[in-house]
């Protein structure tokens, strides 16, 4: 997942469990990258700061805003649960 909100609302949501968290260097200072932070250590997430070079390898989008999350997949259901609902 990449993008400052979409990670904050992945940290938010506890829907997903993140793995890690990673951020480009050199990042200026912004109150969601202060949230972020503050949300991935509340959850044990793993922090980590890449290079550029190494952050652009990693991303598969130009628009990560310099921050990428790792999460474990949506779980899958089958269209019978999805039919009976919750």
């Amino acid at each position: 997942m990449e993008g400052r909100q979409a990670v904050r609302e992945l940290l938010l949501a506890g829907r997903r469990r993140p793995l890690e968290v990673l951020f480009q260097s050199g990042l200026d200072d912004a109150p969601i990258l202060d949230d972020i932070i503050d949300l991935a250590d509340e959850a044990k997430v793993p922090l980590r700061e890449l290079s550029r070079g190494k952050f652009e390898s990693v991303a598969r989008t130009e628009s990560s805003q310099g921050v990428i999350a790792h999460a474990q997949p949506v779980p899958e259901h089958d269209l019978d649960d999805l039919a009976r609902g919750p």
